[in-house]
């Protein structure tokens, strides 16, 4: 992936906190978040009252299924 020397500002992203959550099918989550990066935006490791994106990929259901 290049360097980016200048971020848009109107981009979406921009200035914004997003949370990955699952495996991504179309490119690795690395590489999604750098992406985010890129534009500008923060990632952030868990949902709060200041996520602004959330994307969600494929879950694992062993670790996100109800216990009993």
């Amino acid at each position: 992936m290049s360097i980016i020397e200048t971020i848009n500002t109107k981009n979406p992203f921009f200035g914004r906190n997003v949370v990955f959550t699952g495996e991504l099918s179309s490119l690795g989550r690395k590489e999604a978040m750098q992406q985010v990066v890129n534009l500008g935006g923060f990632i952030k490791s868990g949902v709060s009252s200041k996520s602004n994106h959330l994307v969600v990929g494929i879950q694992d259901k062993v670790l996100v299924a109800k216990k009993d």
